[in-house]
């Protein structure tokens, strides 16, 4: 076996390790996409929830692939799209390990990737990043070197041009990469390459024709909103400059171990223009700059003659490669570079094992429980919202209404427009958002506003407005919860919620079985772990005489219906190495039963004796060994059976 052998493995699983704490992470974008996926897949059409026929998703090829997944009832996309992203990423890394030189620049180079902090976050956090990706890099490859490569998964120049194809529907600069490579084929290739850029051009051209006479505009709406409104020397120019710095380790191998090649530079060239051009990035991470940066280095990187290297260089080259992979670029929660978190690296298998996270949680939560059914709600962030049943969601940002974005570019016409269609049929709910003390909340200038509720979210203030005093009866708040843990299972908040909603509806053994599998399913997940408990947060709590002679909880009343589907969950704090002796019983006269808990038992219910129809669960922890303390707390839970 050659000792380069195992150089993808390395790299793959090296990938998996630093880009697994992205796992569970969420990003609202992306939830826009999949409610127009649901939407496609359950009408036909790609259109928003209001029925709107607009182009709001930048990446219609992902669009296209997770509304397919959705209707051959493949089951959660929001899992789909997380694994589409990650079985890219790991693509391309294997493809860059074979594509390397078989030579001590070519591991610094791939170190120097893999360690990026950029690519491995966004392997594992979603989004249609690495697919551009990877298409970008085998279709560059192609062009750049079709023609003479007989090396490991050798593509043609026709193939890299394919991948350019595909890479214009994965993103819309992926235009400018197919143009810019057809160019080159046009010029370089033979009579074959010449004759399918006239075929992919004309398909294409066939593509955007349909895309036009469908949506009924050829740019996609995000990009009015995130560049023909944007400051071409606003901030996106210190972003980018920052993000540039954690290239210093790729640069700087590529630069002192290989040959220029100046081609191989274009498409990190055209991703830099498409982010100095756009609006600063809120999502970070260097999201822009990932496609091209991949693609050049590979590009730039294979069938290469590295340059001799000596010890030191090597030395001083591992040095900035450490140091660069140390820095995480601008994001969301920061302006500035900061330091990779190390401590989250620390075990990377229990952030596969937790479940994702729900996106603008305050807002699902104050909408599924006050919109009033088919009422309609203005607000700026629509992605997990959009997925809300029974409610319309109207973005005031103009991502998914092509109105609202062309209204924020000056379009008088737009904007007299939009007060008659705000007074025709106001909004039941609106909501700005103060981020930041010194931020102003975006206006709303087509419509008179009554006094803001004031709510404290994480990323700042809600400024929230109840325009219809109607609201969702307890049934429909409930259905609405059913409908979001239906497609999107694996939110762990959309699971704990949906559970609590059955248990306040009585359905004790529905919000039993929905806590089981999501502590199930994501054992690793801490705020799972406490939802079978959870299930007990509304009941009432009592404790009988004083600490820590006894401790009991009481119960809300169980129907007996309920109770002959259900166990108990029990666990104690502190956990004792002899076990915990803890008596349950019901309220009216039963047996007792008696049950050493260690850590956490699962114990069927006590048999049912009384008369009526309902009766109280206590629990009491006993003391048989006068020298130990009780323990301070007892957990009570419940699963079905």
């Amino acid at each position: 076996m050659s000792r380069w052998a195992l150089l993808p493995v390395v790299a793959v699983v090296t990938l998996v390790w630093l880009g697994a704490p992205a796992w569970p992470q969420q990003l609202d974008d992306q939830l826009i996409t999949l409610a127009f996926a649901h939407e496609w897949a359950a009408h036909g059409l790609p259109r928003w929830g209001t029925g709107s026929v607009v182009e709001a998703c930048s990446s219609f090829l992902q669009l296209a692939l997770a509304a397919g997944w959705i209707a051959i009832g493949g089951g959660d996309a929001n899992l789909f799209v997380k694994v589409l992203g990650a079985l890219a990423g790991l693509a391309l890394v294997a493809f860059a390990a074979l594509r390397v030189p078989r030579h001590a620049a070519g591991v610094l180079v791939l170190a120097a990737l893999v360690t990026w902090e950029p690519l491995a976050w966004w392997t594992f956090a979603g989004m249609e990043t690495t697919l551009s990706a990877l298409l970008l890099t085998v279709g560059w490859v192609g062009v750049l070197h079709g023609g003479s490569d007989r090396g490991r998964l050798a593509v043609g120049p026709v193939a890299g041009l394919g991948a350019l194809w595909l890479a214009a529907t994965a993103h819309p600069e992926g235009n400018l990469h197919f143009a810019l490579g057809a160019a080159i084929l046009g010029v370089r290739g033979d009579a074959r390459a010449r004759r399918a850029v006239v075929v992919y051009a004309l398909a294409l051209a066939g593509w955007h024709a349909l895309r036009v006479a469908y949506f009924g505009h050829l740019l996609p709406t995000p990009y009015l909103v995130k560049m023909a409104g944007n400051d071409p020397l606003g901030d996106q120019w210190g972003q980018w400059g920052l993000e540039l710095v954690t290239l210093a380790g790729l640069g700087a191998v590529c630069l002192v171990a290989f040959p220029a090649r100046p081609l191989a530079l274009l498409p990190l060239l055209v991703q830099c223009a498409l982010e100095l051009r756009a609006e600063p990035d809120w999502m970070g991470h260097a999201r822009h700059l990932v496609p091209g940066v991949c693609a050049t280095v590979v590009a730039w990187t294979t069938d290469a003659t590295p340059r001799p290297l000596g010890r030191r260089p090597i030395l001083a080259l591992l040095a900035v490669i450490g140091l660069a992979g140390l820095l995480e670029p601008p994001g969301v929660t920061h302006g500035g570079l900061e330091p990779r978190d190390a401590r989250s690296l620390v075990s990377p298998a229990r952030w596969f094992g937790a479940a994702l996270d729900t996106t603008q949680l305050e807002d699902v939560v104050w909408i599924v429980e006050s919109a009033p059914w088919n009422g309609s709600v203005l607000l700026e962030d629509v992605g997990m919202t959009g997925n809300i049943a029974g409610v319309d969601i109207v973005d005031l940002v103009g991502l998914t209404d092509r109105e609202i974005a062309l209204a924020w570019l000056g379009d008088e016409a737009v904007e007299a427009r939009l007060r008659r269609r705000f007074a025709l049929a106001p909004p039941s709910l609106v909501r700005r958002m103060r981020y930041g003390n010194d931020q102003w909340a975006r206006d709303v200038p087509w419509m008179e506003l009554p006094v803001p509720e004031r709510a404290t979210y994480p990323q700042g203030t809600a400024l929230r407005y109840r325009l219809d005093p109607a609201r969702p009866t307890d049934e429909q708040v409930a259905a609405r919860w059913a409908a979001l843990y239906a497609r999107y299972p694996s939110q762990g908040p959309v699971a704990w919620h949906h559970a609590l909603s059955e248990a306040r509806q009585g359905r004790l053994v529905a919000a039993a079985r929905i806590a089981a599998t999501a502590t199930r399913r994501f054992p690793t997940d801490p705020t799972l772990a406490a939802l079978p408990a959870s299930l007990f947060a509304p009941f009432e709590l009592d404790t009988f005489a004083d600490l820590p002679s006894a401790t009991r909880q009481v119960s809300r009343p169980l129907p007996r219906a309920e109770a002959a589907g259900l166990a108990l969950t029990v666990a104690v704090q502190p956990v004792s190495d002899e076990g915990q002796l803890v008596h349950v019983r019901w309220s009216c006269d039963a047996p007792e039963m008696t049950v050493v808990v260690h850590d956490t038992t699962t114990v069927p219910l006590p048999g049912w004796a009384c008369a009526g129809a309902d009766a109280r669960l206590l629990v009491e922890a006993l003391d048989d060994r006068p020298r130990r303390p009780l323990p301070r707390e007892i957990y009570v839970g419940l699963t079905a059976r």
